[in-house]
C-alpha cells in the first residue's frame, strides 16, 4: 500500500525526470521556458530546479535579457547528461559539448 505523503515526492521525481530529458534534447533554457515548454506551473518548475542543482545535474551557464532583466539559463552537467540519456532523451538531440563549463 502506498503512502499519501510519498506521493507528492513522487509525482517531484517525475517532473525532474523531465526537465533533465528536456533540456537534454533542446539545450539550455530559462526556468519559465521550461515551465512553459513542460505545460507545469512555475512554482513546481522552481522547485525541481533547484533540487536539481543541489544534486549537481544542472548548472547555470548563461544569462538571457529579457526588458531590461537578466535570467539565469541552465543547461545539464556531465553527470545530468548521462542521466538524460538514462531517462529516453534521444541521444541524437543530446548535446554536452557546446554548453559545458562556459560558466562556473
Amino acid at each position: 500500500m502506498v503512502q499519501n505523503d510519498s506521493l507528492p515526492s513522487l509525482q517531484k521525481m517525475k517532473l525532474q525526470k523531465r526537465i533533465v530529458v528536456l533540456l537534454g534534447e533542446n539545450g539550455p533554457k530559462t526556468k519559465n521556458a521550461a515551465s512553459i515548454t513542460l505545460n507545469s506551473s512555475y512554482k513546481p518548475v522552481l522547485f525541481g530546479f533547484n533540487s536539481l542543482i543541489e544534486k549537481g545535474l544542472i548548472q547555470a551557464i548563461d544569462t538571457k535579457e529579457r526588458r531590461g532583466r537578466n535570467f539565469e539559463m541552465f543547461w545539464l552537467t556531465q553527470r545530468g547528461v548521462v542521466l538524460s540519456l538514462i531517462y529516453g532523451a534521444a541521444s541524437a538531440y543530446v548535446q554536452f559539448e557546446p554548453y559545458c563549463n562556459t560558466k562556473k
